[in-house]
């Protein structure tokens, strides 16, 4: 399973614990902001940005993201 995100926001718990089979998803550089535990994988480990480096890091994101914050962002992605 592929997430492709596009939304403004992620709500809480948006993605808490999901069995995700794939380590990676795709966020699109229209999300703004990421709420509480959006997404607490433990498999996570890759992120798709289809924006730069320093939109990134104008995201609002919550805590509980760990697994987001440590995994590995590939900026700019137009896969």
């Amino acid at each position: 399973e592929i997430i492709k995100y596009s939304n403004e926001s992620t709500n809480q718990y948006s993605y808490y614990g999901r069995n995700m089979e794939d380590s990676y998803i795709t966020i699109s550089n229209s999300v703004k902001s990421i709420g509480a535990q959006a997404f607490y994988c433990e498999k996570l480990k890759n992120v798709y940005y289809t924006g730069t480096e320093e939109q990134w890091n104008l995201i609002s994101i919550n805590d509980g993201n760990e697994y987001l914050t440590n995994a590995t962002i590939i900026y700019n992605y137009n896969g």
